[in-house]
C-alpha cells in the first residue's frame, strides 16, 4: 500500500524531473539556436511546399538560403585566425612576435587599442608635419602660381635670373676665382702705379729704372696669387667648372641647372617650364643650405669640407612607375607604389610626395666625405643614391686658380634623390602638371548665380 505521503513525494518527484527536462532543453535550445532556427525554416519550407501559398516556397527558399549563408560566415569568423597587430617593421622579428587573438577583446581592450590607435595617428600626423616643416619652401615669386598672369610670368623670369646669379651662390658663401682679364686689368694698374710712384728721374732721366722693373716683375708674380687667395679666404666654397667659363660674365651658373624657356627670355615662359624651373630651383636650395651648413664651422675654403660645387643637374621632370602608373589620388594614406627597378629605395611619385633624381659633383676634404654625406640628409628629404669617389691632384686645381689648402681632396660624383611633399606643392601646381601626375583637378567653381549641381 502506498501512503498519501509516498504519493505526494512521487508527484513531486516528477515534477521536478519535468522541470529539469525543461531546463536541460532550454540549455540545448540556446546552444543550437541557430541550428534549430534553420531547422524551423526547413520544416516551414516543407509545409509551404504542400500548402497552396502563391510565392511563399520562393520566398523560404530565399530565406533558408540567407540563413545557411550566415551560419557559414559565422562559422568562417570562429575559425580563421585573427593575428594580432605586431608594431615593427622587421619582417624577421614580426614572425616571431606574431601571435593570435585567443578570445574576443573584452570592452576595455577594445579601448584601450583605441587609444593606441589613436596616439599612433597622432604620431604619424605630427611626424608628417614636421617632415612639411623641413621640406617646405616658398614660390619664388608669391602669387606667380597655379594660374599666373602674363605679367606675373615676366616677374617670376626677372627673380628667376636674380635667384641663380645671385641668390644661391650666397647661401653657400660660394666665389670664383678672378678671371685672367681681371687679373691683366689689375696687374697693368699696378704697374702704373709703381713707375709713377718709384721711378726717380735727375734731368728729365730715370736713374732707377731697373729697381722700378724689378718691383714690377715681382708684383706680377705676387698679385695673380693675391687676388687668388683673397677668393679663397674670403668664401667658404667655390662654385663653377674649373676649366670653363672662367671669363664668361658668371661662371657660377656653369656649376647650376638653368631652365633655358625661362632664362633671358623676352616672351613670358609657359607654366610647365615656369614650374620645373621652380623645382629645380628648390632643389638647389637644398643642397646649397646642406653646403652651407657642412662648411658652417669652416673659416675660408682652406679648412672647409667642402671645397668646392663643380655641377648640379636637375633633370625637368619627376620619377614615376611607368608599370604600374601614377596613383590618381591625393590621399597620403593611399598605399605607396613601390619600384625597385627604378631606384635603390623603390621611391616613386605618389599621393604623399613626388620624386625627382639628380646628379651632382662636387670636391671634398677626403678625411669629411662621412660627415658632408650625412650631412646632406640630415634634416632634409635628400638620399644619395650612388656615390663615385676619385682622389684628385690639389696641384692640378692650383694651376687653375682654385686653392683648396693641404689637406687630401677627392672628387664625388653623386646621384641624389630628392623628395617634395604634395601637402605643400599641390596647392602652386598647375593644371598640366596635375595632369602629367595623375592629379584630379579640382572641380571649376560655379558662375554667379548659377544653380547647384544636380
Amino acid at each position: 500500500m502506498v501512503s498519501r505521503a509516498d504519493g505526494a513525494n512521487g508527484r513531486a518527484n516528477e515534477r521536478g524531473t519535468a522541470v529539469a527536462k525543461v531546463k536541460v532543453n532550454s540549455e540545448a535550445i540556446k546552444k543550437n539556436g541557430a541550428a534549430i532556427g534553420c531547422g524551423v525554416v526547413v520544416v516551414a519550407a516543407v509545409v509551404a511546399s504542400f500548402w497552396p501559398l502563391s510565392g511563399k516556397k520562393e520566398e523560404l527558399t530565399a530565406q533558408v538560403q540567407k540563413s545557411a549563408a550566415a551560419q557559414t560566415a559565422l562559422e568562417g569568423m570562429l575559425s580563421k585566425p585573427h593575428p594580432l597587430p605586431v608594431l615593427t617593421s622587421d619582417p624577421t622579428a614580426a614572425a616571431a612576435e606574431q601571435k593570435n587573438l585567443e578570445s574576443f577583446p573584452t570592452e576595455d581592450v577594445i579601448a584601450a587599442v583605441g587609444k593606441v590607435v589613436e596616439q599612433a595617428k597622432a604620431q604619424s600626423t605630427a611626424m608628417l608635419d614636421a617632415a612639411i616643416r623641413i621640406n617646405a619652401h616658398p614660390l619664388l615669386v608669391p602669387n606667380s602660381m597655379p594660374t599666373p598672369t602674363p605679367t606675373g610670368k615676366l616677374m617670376y623670369r626677372d627673380a628667376y635670373e636674380i635667384a641663380l646669379n645671385q641668390t644661391i651662390p650666397q647661401i653657400m658663401n660660394a666665389g670664383t676665382p678672378p678671371p685672367d682679364s681681371d687679373i691683366t686689368r689689375a696687374v697693368e694698374l699696378e704697374r702704373m702705379r709703381i713707375e709713377q710712384t718709384t721711378l726717380i728721374k735727375v734731368n728729365g732721366q730715370p736713374v732707377n729704372t731697373p729697381a722700378v722693373v724689378a718691383a714690377q716683375q715681382q708684383m706680377a708674380f705676387d698679385l695673380p696669387k693675391r687676388m687668388r687667395e683673397d677668393v679663397a679666404k674670403t668664401h667658404k666654397v667655390y662654385i663653377g667648372s674649373a676649366v670653363q667659363q672662367l671669363n664668361g660674365p658668371n661662371p657660377a651658373l656653369d656649376a647650376l641647372t638653368i631652365m633655358p624657356a625661362v632664362m633671358n627670355q623676352q616672351s613670358p615662359p609657359d607654366d610647365a617650364s615656369m614650374w620645373f624651373s621652380q623645382v629645380q630651383l628648390w632643389v638647389q636650395e637644398d643642397v646649397a643650405r646642406a653646403i652651407a651648413e657642412c662648411n658652417a664651422k669652416a673659416t675660408s675654403i682652406l679648412d672647409a669640407p667642402v671645397k668646392h660645387l663643380l655641377k648640379m643637374t636637375v633633370p625637368a621632370g619627376y620619377i614615376k612607375d611607368t608599370a604600374a602608373g601614377t596613383a590618381s589620388s591625393e590621399d597620403p594614406g593611399a598605399t605607396i607604389t613601390s619600384s625597385k627597378t627604378v631606384s635603390p629605395t623603390g621611391r616613386v611619385c605618389n599621393p604623399m610626395y613626388d620624386v625627382i633624381h639628380f646628379s651632382m659633383t662636387m670636391r671634398v676634404q677626403a678625411d669629411q666625405l662621412p660627415v658632408v654625406l650625412a650631412t646632406m640628409s640630415r634634416n632634409r628629404l635628400l638620399t644619395p643614391l650612388e656615390v663615385n669617389v676619385t682622389s684628385y691632384d690639389n696641384a692640378a686645381a692650383l694651376s687653375n686658380g682654385y686653392i683648396y689648402g693641404d689637406k687630401p681632396v677627392v672628387e664625388v660624383a653623386m646621384k641624389v634623390e630628392a623628395l617634395q611633399l604634395r601637402r605643400w606643392t599641390v596647392r602652386y601646381m598647375p593644371a598640366p602638371i596635375k595632369t602629367y601626375l595623375g592629379i584630379p583637378q579640382a572641380p571649376a567653381a560655379p558662375a554667379p548665380g548659377a544653380p547647384p549641381a544636380g
